[in-house]
């Protein structure tokens, strides 16, 4: 796919290429347009890499972390390329979710955290009928990441047990699951979207694809999994009607 893309996109090598800069981005601000190729960031010359050969991911992801490391430090001049000419502009950083989220073209219903980074197939992406059900996705991969449940499991379980036993001193209960769908939905609900959607989505996931319809290792079934989020969902409610901060 990579000379298809690179066709499309305008990319070259390992030089990174903006997909979007949605109005009222730092990108925007800083006059960086989609479709311009990244050169240079700070004194940093991006490289182009290999053209030849089998494609790689190591080359871009070296220039990824210059770029990430020269912006944690602040604004940063940027050069890019664009219909040929070189230009430059001065982004400017704002503080954002730190972890990426990729769509993976597939069939299968499905999201996956892997403790740095939201994974989402094009099927499931395409499943939730509006923003709000995207957000309740989303927002339990992300409660992975906040609970650390992913770096845990890697950690031979240990990290993951003191998780588990400082949660229920808190009064919380269930697993991984469990929990990262409760602080999943008050992550979505402090984003601004809607937390009733949730038991609808599931039951309406489980009318759709069998396998959520009964209890599976770590995970309970849809329809149990609804039933848990509305009581989340009436927590929610009357921690907003009560002016409370929306904290699981």
């Amino acid at each position: 796919m990579r000379p298809h893309a690179e066709r499309r996109f305008g990319l070259r090598g390992d030089l990174p290429g903006v997909l979007a800069a949605p109005p009222g981005s730092p990108a925007a601000a800083a006059g960086v347009r989609t479709g311009d190729l990244l050169l240079a960031v700070g004194d940093a010359s991006l490289s182009v890499g290999q053209l030849e050969g089998a494609a790689t991911w190591e080359g871009l992801e070296a220039n990824l972390r210059i770029i990430d490391a020269a912006l944690a430090r602040g604004p940063t001049q940027v050069s890019v390329e664009r219909d040929g000419e070189t230009l430059d502009a001065l982004l400017r950083p704002q503080r954002a979710c730190g972890y990426d989220v990729q769509v993976d073209p597939s069939d299968e219903l499905n999201a996956r955290a892997d403790g740095r980074r939201l994974f989402i197939s094009t099927a499931l992406a395409s499943f939730a009928a509006t923003d709000d059900e995207l957000a309740l996705v989303l927002g339990h991969e992300l409660a992975h990441h906040v609970l650390g449940h992913r770096p845990w499991n890697d950690a031979e379980g240990e990290a993951r047990r003191a998780n588990e036993r400082v949660w229920r001193a808190r009064g919380g209960g269930g697993g991984a699951e469990a929990q990262a769908d409760r602080v999943g939905l008050y992550l979505s609900a402090r984003a601004g979207y809607d937390p009733a959607v949730a038991a609808p989505f599931w039951r309406r996931f489980g009318a759709s694809n069998w396998r959520v319809r009964f209890p599976q290792i770590g995970h309970a079934s849809a329809g149990a999994r609804a039933v848990a989020l509305e009581a989340v969902q009436r927590e929610i409610e009357a921690k907003r009607a009560a002016g409370g901060e929306l904290l699981p």
